[in-house]
């Protein structure tokens, strides 16, 4: 697409130029409002970025995230203190499909299927993801691995199911102490999934010497429309990776309001499939607590197996 490097540089020269970054509404190269995006943004440690009212457009026929944390698909080191903000309606778009799917990824010359998330965070300590709008995502949305002590607030997100597994926000294996606030919008696949999964797309990833588990995450006042009719939460491990302290609240199918079609389940927790060494067993998931969730789901909350210190409260079938 015309001027998506000259974009992609000019947005990496200011980033690179300075920790403390603003991106204007007005793209100096067109006058317009949009930047196509050719290469991922690369985050280095300190680095804050505010979005003022643009949109950032993956350009057709690449296949790039938009933002990545340095090191994210090398060894990284550890990354501390970044953070993307959006105000005054700032956007990342997806843009076209451009055919990468889990099915087509790693075949034919295609990439990872990790390369069509829109932000990518590998070890990364302190964080703040903020005020975005997420559109016509090519995959998933948002995507933390050994992630942790930070913020995903305030997203709006909107998918129409066009292609496969359109997620809003995946924390994988090693995420902890993160909170997920205030998330609206429709979604194709789940809206915040939980996964810690041993397999050779996880694996990739890995950290050494850090834990895989997922623990200490609060997710609260979720309004989601599932367009695919999945999950709007989605809590799953497998392969002996521990998943616990978990806190849900204040969960809204807005599926009851547009009545395009109905939630699996408003949450999921659990899965007797996606295993590769072992299946989990009772112990691996719990002290899971969830409080709130409004759904015309046929089953509001799906537990695959017991879960040691699962508390549920004001669930609400709307028929």
């Amino acid at each position: 697409m015309i001027n998506s490097m000259v974009d992609t540089k000019y947005i990496q020269g200011l980033v690179d130029a300075g920790r403390d970054v603003v991106i204007q509404a007005v793209n100096p190269a067109t006058g317009e409002n949009v930047y196509n995006i050719s290469e991922a943004i690369v985050l280095r440690s300190g680095t804050h970025i505010t979005l003022d009212g643009c949109i950032l457009r993956l350009a057709d026929g690449v296949y790039t995230n938009v933002f990545i944390s340095e090191g994210a698909y090398d060894t990284p080191d550890e990354i501390t203190d970044i953070s993307i903000v959006g105000i005054n309606g700032a956007t990342l778009s997806g843009g076209e499909p451009n055919g990468l799917t889990e099915k087509t990824a790693n075949k034919d010359g295609l990439p990872a299927v990790t390369k069509n998330t829109m932000i990518f965070f590998r070890n990364v300590h302190g964080f703040k993801i903020s005020g975005l709008r997420i559109s016509d995502p090519r995959y998933w949305g948002i995507t933390l691995i050994y992630t942790s002590d930070g913020i995903v607030e305030n997203i709006e997100f909107k998918a129409a199911n066009n292609v496969p597994n359109q997620d809003g926000i995946d924390l994988r294996r090693g995420c902890h102490d993160i909170e997920i606030n205030n998330i609206t919008g429709s979604t194709g696949d789940d809206t915040v999934a939980l996964t810690a999964l041993f397999n050779k797309a996880s694996e990739k990833y890995n950290i050494m010497n850090a834990s895989p588990d997922i623990y200490n995450v609060k997710i609260s006042n979720i309004s989601a429309e599932v367009t695919g009719g999945h999950g709007i939460i989605r809590l799953l491990c497998q392969d002996g990776i521990k998943m616990h302290d978990i806190s849900i609240s204040n969960v809204y199918d807005r599926l009851i309001d547009t009545k395009l079609t109905r939630c699996q389940a408003a949450v999921r927790l659990g899965d007797m499939r996606y295993w590769t060494i072992s299946q989990s067993e009772v112990g691996d998931m719990y002290d899971i607590t969830i409080d709130g969730v409004t759904t015309n789901a046929p089953i509001a909350v799906k537990q695959q197996y017991e879960i040691p210190g699962l508390v549920m409260s004001n669930i609400v079938q709307v028929k």
